[in-house]
């Protein structure tokens, strides 16, 4: 359910009703309509009218989603539950349930709309023969790396410098139909914002 990647969108109310829904999810999937509008507060047009913002066709739909993501095993919550007495087959399978997870939660906040608009950016920008520039800091320069190698095997060439000086020195001279494509694992690096 795409509430996460959704919610600037929303009004404030829905924003309430979708931060209700965030924290007690796992007891909402009982809940009929319109128990949900009691225990959240908000109106029963309110619950509908934010389904059908995060596509949905209505609340038995959403009540489906919603029960389709628990299934999912909760028992794993970070790669931090990583102890120094445990099995290495355990913790493969902790990095398998973190890894398995993070991919899942991602496919779920992405919107496929913008998804679709970067490819088309991506490809328009290669096909023009602009510059493909990618920046980074910190964990995050992991996956630029990444990232640039998965170009360069689609024959796309990039910038890309692990040097934080370099990087912003790169972008300095960037041109109207460049693209720049800036990375932070978490959202919260000040230095991607400053590059943006």
């Amino acid at each position: 359910i795409k509430l996460i990647s959704n919610f600037c969108s929303l009004t404030p109310t829905e924003q309430k009703l979708a931060q209700y829904i965030i924290d007690n999810k796992e007891s909402i999937v009982d809940m009929s309509l319109k128990d949900l509008s009691i225990k959240s507060n908000v109106s029963e047009a309110t619950i509908i009218r934010l389904t059908k913002k995060i596509d949905l066709s209505g609340y038995s739909d959403f009540k489906l989603r919603l029960s389709a993501s628990l299934v999912y095993p909760h028992d794993f919550k970070s790669i931090k539950d990583i102890y120094a007495n445990d099995s290495p087959y355990e913790i493969l399978n902790k990095i398998t349930s973190s890894t398995c997870k993070a991919l899942e939660y991602t496919n779920q906040i992405i919107d496929s709309l913008e998804l679709e608009e970067a490819v088309t950016m991506i490809s328009k920008t290669h096909k023009s023969n602009n510059n493909i520039i990618i920046v980074a800091l910190g964990a995050s320069s992991i996956i630029a790396k990444d990232l640039q190698t998965k170009f360069m095997r689609l024959n796309i060439d990039t910038i890309y410098y692990e040097d934080t000086h370099l990087s912003l020195e790169s972008i300095i001279g960037i041109k109207k139909d460049d693209l720049l494509i800036v990375l932070s694992t978490l959202g919260k690096s000040i230095h991607a914002h400053h590059c943006m």
